[in-house]
């Protein structure tokens, strides 16, 4: 039993970890190639980036798990935090991404890792002879839960809007699954271990993708059609006004 859950779900959670980073790919490639944003939310997008990089800095602070634990839990998130990178990038130059989404994004890269990084300074530099290194990685710690809460929220930021037009397709059926069962291996590793910073939002990840599913169960998802910037987005200024050439 031990060996199931201290290595099997770690183990399967870096294969659905990485799949979770992979489920936008084909949103933000159909995006790109068609020249429109559309429905696609950009903020989930930055968010899993931040997450992934957080998770890789605490992976090398753990004290409660086997090296190979740590391990798993830093591959599992490498790749991701890259390409999210990418879907970053990748959606820039498209021009009826807005100025708020674009100021979003870029708050989103800005806080998340210098959140992260602080975070590390503080448990392994300024507590270094004053704490134990149980008490260090638990800072660190309490950092990634705050931003894996928030990747996990981002997605439901449009609920509001989700359930007034009664239109589910901001929500991603692939994303949500994904999230769904990432959240509960890690969840079920996290309780094995009694680490709290792995199972709580995992825990809470589960929770988010249920609200996302019946949402996707008893809504239709009507994909937002974008013709022209001008005739869609009448107050969006041009691409090169924001940057982009």
């Amino acid at each position: 039993m031990d060996a199931v859950v201290v290595v099997v779900a770690p183990s399967l959670g870096l294969v659905t970890a990485n799949l979770l980073y992979l489920s936008p790919l084909r949103d933000v490639r159909a995006r790109v190639a068609k020249g429109e944003l559309a429905d696609l939310a950009v903020i989930p997008l930055a968010m899993l980036a931040v997450n992934g990089f957080a998770w890789c800095v605490y992976s090398t602070v753990m004290t409660d798990v086997t090296i190979l634990s740590a391990f798993l839990v830093f591959f599992s998130n490498l790749p991701g935090a890259l390409l999210c990178m990418y879907y970053g990038t990748a959606v820039l130059p498209l021009p009826d991404l807005s100025r708020r989404q674009l100021l979003g994004m870029r708050l989103v890269f800005a806080v998340g890792m210098s959140a992260t990084l602080l975070g590390l300074l503080a448990s392994q530099v300024a507590c270094r002879d004053k704490c134990s290194p149980e008490t260090r990685s638990s800072i660190l710690g309490y950092v990634v839960i705050a931003i894996y809460m928030a990747t996990t929220v981002s997605p439901l930021l449009s609920l509001v809007r989700v359930l007034k037009t009664r239109n589910a397709a901001s929500f991603s059926a692939p994303l949500a699954a994904t999230m769904l069962v990432n959240g509960a291996l890690w969840a079920v590793f996290g309780f094995y271990i009694d680490n709290i910073v792995i199972w709580g939002p995992n825990a809470f990840s589960v929770l988010n993708s249920v609200v996302q599913l019946v949402c996707l169960a008893l809504l239709p998802s009507v994909p937002r059609q974008c013709t022209s910037v001008a005739g869609v987005y009448p107050d969006m200024p041009a691409p090169s006004a924001q940057g982009f050439h």
